[in-house]
């Protein structure tokens, strides 16, 4: 055998196994493009059919056999991996998975909601308002909007940005405003913002829908019990300075509006009192019995405030 001939053996044999080569490649990779579809079609098969646990299972693998083979997971793969995980009440899973379907632009108004609701589980409250406050800015007419809308505007409140939080109040529905929940966070803001005559009037509202709201009893006792102890400060410091016949009847005048008051305050303190027998509730009924001149009972109630 001469060397050409010698040559081109070996060169049909190298040919024939870099063929093979090849072709073994081709194959695997139609193989591994088969499970990519295979995983892919039976978790959204899963995931339509509300089957969340094995939707999750099948997008974890697929998103694992795409990281193996240096394959780019999608966006999309990632946002209803992370609904799926939701669902199945896994929420590390949630939270990895959707963050990553946030950073690839390709969270739906789902995404977004599980994040806020995912959040919300592990306390984490700044978090939670990012995701609210972005479903409300991209999905205005999202299909959880309204449920959007309530829960961002407790977390506002709990999170003192009442300014933000009285801005969203006017865009909520008739039907959000009017629930005790709502209205009760309504009148907190209001009053850490000192808009009194809208604190009296929610505070009634929610009277109305329960005589035992804790928020509207207080605002109400308190409200009644400095309008009338002010008042009596006031007049009497009036009266030991000009102690004149008119001054002593504009006193007396007084004392029957301070009265007034004083038993209203009373009457939202012992309601109060009966729901949290709290000291500090004990100390203002206390002060007012002693207005009214009734030892015994505020002895008992100041005792009882640790007085």
């Amino acid at each position: 055998m001469n060397f050409i001939t010698f040559f081109n053996c070996k060169a049909n044999k190298y040919k024939g196994l870099l063929s093979a080569a090849i072709y073994s490649l081709m194959v695997l990779g139609c193989t591994t493009s088969k499970q990519f579809t295979q995983l892919n079609t039976e978790a959204k098969t899963a995931y339509t059919t509300k089957d969340y646990e094995t939707a999750l299972v099948k997008y974890d693998s697929l998103i694992a056999l795409k990281k193996e083979k240096g394959k780019k997971v999608s966006g999309k793969v990632y946002n209803y991996a992370g609904l799926a995980a939701f669902n199945a009440d896994n929420t590390s899973k949630t939270i990895t998975y959707l963050q990553q379907a946030l950073h690839d632009s390709a969270a739906t108004a789902d995404a977004y909601y599980a994040l806020a609701r995912s959040y919300k589980k592990i306390d984490n409250l700044s978090k939670e308002i990012n995701n609210l406050q972005a479903y409300v800015k991209k999905f205005p007419d999202g299909k959880d909007i309204i449920s959007v809308r309530k829960r961002l505007f407790e977390t506002l409140v709990e999170s003192e940005n009442y300014d933000q939080a009285l801005g969203l109040w006017k865009n909520m529905t008739s039907e959000s405003k009017s629930s005790e929940e709502m209205l009760t966070d309504y009148l907190i803001l209001n009053r850490e913002l000192n808009n009194n005559d809208t604190c009296d009037e929610v505070a009634n509202k929610l009277l109305d829908i329960n005589k035992d709201n804790k928020e509207a009893l207080d605002w109400l006792a308190r409200k009644y019990f400095w309008k009338a102890e002010n008042l009596y400060q006031d007049e009497m410091k009036a009266y030991k300075a000009h102690r004149t016949r008119k001054q002593y009847a504009h006193l007396l005048k007084a004392l029957k509006i301070v009265n007034k008051d004083f038993d209203r305050a009373l009457k939202y303190f012992k309601r109060l009192y009966n729901l949290e027998p709290s000291k500090e509730y004990a100390k203002f009924i206390g002060n007012i019995y002693r207005r009214f001149d009734n030892k015994q009972k505020a002895d008992y109630y100041l005792e009882k405030a640790g007085k």
